[in-house]
């Protein structure tokens, strides 16, 4: 009604209604407060005034009664902000986790709060004086801090910060029929054991025009599937996701049809060619068998919950595609701020596939020495390439952008083993071994 009363009103009266309305409020016990704000444009006409575009007579009022309410009533700000707290300590320390704890303030000011902060990035929040610090990467250092308020009080300030590092990272692999890439900017690593793969790291929203995320995958020729068992997947976001995906190609925006499990929207069938789209079944959650096929050019996403029964995620799509495809498995925590945590069994593909036909099959690019102590040359690598390095269980180790045709590497900082180089030029994705000693 104030709202309403305000536009008809000359602007030169608005304080005198603005305090009419306090005095209302003032008198009557069933009213507990009076809103007063500027929404400077808003979404209706030039001509709208009301709570919007006040003009400085009614601004002035407005705050005169806020300090009149700040002053009186008790359920404004009545405490000074509690000290930081102090005493931050970890225990049970995991791959992924830790239990972080810290010595409580005093509760002179009634009950507290505090909030938890990793990174500088706000984690979570409590009244008691510990919590799970989980979502986290293996062999990680964080710096974490904690700061509190309570009832009626400004938030204090933050606690010292404390480093904590998880545990080291179990060494994993993939078995020889499978390649790992990167696409796009991600933190990831993933490993299989015995048909077991597990998935972990960050990744963009797969709502995005350009995805983020490591990729395991074949080459397809024709038609053909992939199909994958989600059995389980850490709830870091209600959009965190693990799936099957066919792609034409390994840049952040090529053409893709995949079907994934998410933690609390279902299974999502989502193709790009022009646009993105996403069809979804909701209420579905891992464990969870999902497929996407290929007939043509016509893309079809299938749930089961069994792997004999299938269901057809809404309405097949039409992609143009060229006949070889990438096929393969995922997972995206929906953000690169947000790390998801997943388990996939029984993956099989059906139609012509076959390991990356670039993968180490180009001579003309040669790594020396190989094995290698000190420093290792790779030669005559395509013009306006990219050379990506990962452990053999797919920790990023650097990304280089050489000048031309040759790439010189220092390796004496190198932990022994064997690394993947992945030489990403505008036609091709060559994914060469090297060893160091």
């Amino acid at each position: 009604p104030l709202d309403k009363e305000l536009n008809d009103q000359d602007p030169e009266d608005m304080d005198a209604t603005i305090l009419d309305y306090y005095n209302l409020a003032a008198s009557d016990s069933t009213i507990i407060g009076l809103i007063c704000y500027e929404w400077p444009g808003g979404f209706d006409g030039p001509g709208s005034l009301g709570a919007r575009n006040l003009p400085q007579n009614a601004i002035d009022v407005c705050v005169k009664i806020g300090k009149a309410i700040n002053a009186n009533n008790p359920m404004c700000i009545t405490h000074a902000p509690p000290t930081a707290p102090s005493g931050l300590n970890v225990s049970d320390i995991a791959l992924r986790s830790f239990v972080l704890s810290w010595t409580a303030v005093p509760e002179s000011g009634g009950v507290t709060t505090y909030e938890v902060w990793k990174n500088g990035v706000y984690f979570g929040s409590t009244t008691s004086n510990s919590i799970l610090v989980n979502t986290l990467y293996c062999g990680t250092t964080y710096s974490i801090t904690v700061k509190a308020r309570y009832v009626g009080s400004l938030w204090g300030a933050q606690s010292a910060a404390l480093q904590v590092s998880t545990l080291d990272c179990i060494p994993c692999t993939l078995p020889n029929d499978w390649t790992v890439v990167s696409i796009g900017t991600t933190q990831q690593t993933i490993c299989e054991n015995a048909g077991s793969f597990t998935l972990e790291g960050t990744g963009t929203d797969a709502a995005n025009n350009a995805y983020n995320f490591r990729y395991v995958y074949k080459t397809l020729t024709g038609d053909g599937a992939i199909i994958a068992k989600v059995e389980s997947i850490e709830n870091s976001d209600p959009w965190a996701r693990v799936g099957v995906m066919i792609r034409e190609t390994l840049s952040t925006s090529s053409k893709h049809a995949d079907c994934y499990v998410t933690t609390a929207n279902g299974v999502s069938f989502q193709v790009k060619s022009a646009t993105t789209s996403r069809q979804v079944t909701p209420d579905i959650t891992a464990p969870c068998w999902v497929k996407v096929a290929r007939v043509g050019d016509s893309f079809s996403a299938y749930y089961s919950k069994n792997g004999i029964d299938w269901t057809k995620v809404g309405n097949s799509k039409s992609i143009t595609m060229a006949s070889s495809v990438y096929v393969g498995i995922t997972a995206t925590g929906s953000s690169l701020c947000t790390t998801c945590f997943a388990t996939i069994t029984n993956v099989s593909t059906d139609g012509t596939t076959a390991i990356n036909t670039l993968s180490d099959s180009s001579p003309e690019i040669t790594i020396l020495p190989n094995p290698a102590k000190y420093k290792l040359t790779i030669d005559n690598l395509p013009k306006d390439t990219q050379v990506t390095i990962y452990t053999i269980d797919g920790k990023l180790i650097n990304k280089v952008k050489p000048n031309n045709t040759s790439l010189y590497i220092d390796v004496t900082t190198w932990n022994k083993g064997v690394y993947l180089f992945h030489i990403q030029s505008a036609n091709s994705v060559i994914i060469k071994k090297a060893i160091v000693e």
